[in-house]
């Protein structure tokens, strides 16, 4: 494992894939490129695994096949907490405040 996350890299995917208990597919060969400093929305249909796809891109899940890169680096070669302390989420529903919550 590596803290070292590479700086201005774009995160991709290639034929990533995830089953439920490994009898219901989730996601299914997804190959997407993620460029360096772009933001993206994930819109669909309610079950169609965006959700899952965040969270195998946010590594709170582990991919059944294939790969997340973030260019060159695999994904599952970068410690989970390094990874975590550069991302952003923001559900549906959420409500962004731009004051203290105390």
């Amino acid at each position: 494992m590596s803290n070292n996350i590479p700086s201005k890299a774009n995160i991709s995917t290639g034929e990533l894939s995830y089953t439920y208990n490994k009898k219901k597919m989730a996601v299914s060969d997804i190959d997407i490129v993620i460029p360096y400093g772009k933001s993206i929305a994930l819109l669909g249909e309610s079950g169609i695994g965006k959700f899952k796809l965040m969270k195998l891109m946010l590594k709170l899940l582990r991919t059944d096949d294939g790969e997340i890169f973030i260019s060159p680096k695999k994904l599952k070669l970068i410690h989970s907490k390094s990874w975590l302390e550069k991302c952003n989420v923001v559900l549906q529903g959420s409500i962004l405040f731009q004051k203290s919550i105390k």
